[in-house]
């Protein structure tokens, strides 16, 4: 996943690339916008993500730098065909910046039409 201008969220300077593949999941390339390491940090905000992020709170952000926890998100990375490579992720910028606000049109929100269970 890369990106030719600065995070909007970070202010990381992003590495030039083009659009992604638009069936990626759960992360497509893209000209601009967030870098990898805060479109994970995005996804797990998101509503559709509520009961890992729950998860992450209960047992520290530190759980995020367990080989496991990262071998398991590298799969779902591969099983999704996403543009985002694990070796892409800075799991330390990850929790450094966990708190750090999202600009308007980047804030998390549901990626499903429907929510299951009621909601």
């Amino acid at each position: 996943m890369r990106n030719n201008g600065n995070c909007v969220r970070c202010g990381l300077r992003c590495q030039p690339g083009k659009r992604g593949d638009p069936k990626a999941r759960p992360f497509q390339g893209a000209e601009k916008g967030l870098c990898a390491d805060c479109a994970v940090t995005h996804l797990f905000l998101s509503p559709d993500f509520e009961m890992i992020r729950l998860g992450l709170l209960k047992h520290g952000l530190e759980v995020l730098r367990i080989p496991a926890i990262q071998n398991q998100f590298a799969e779902a990375l591969i099983v999704g065909k996403s543009d985002l490579q694990i070796e892409d992720i800075s799991w330390d910028r990850v929790i450094k910046q966990w708190n750090l606000p999202f600009p308007t049109g980047y804030r998390p929100h549901t990626h499903t039409k429907k929510r299951v269970g009621g909601g």
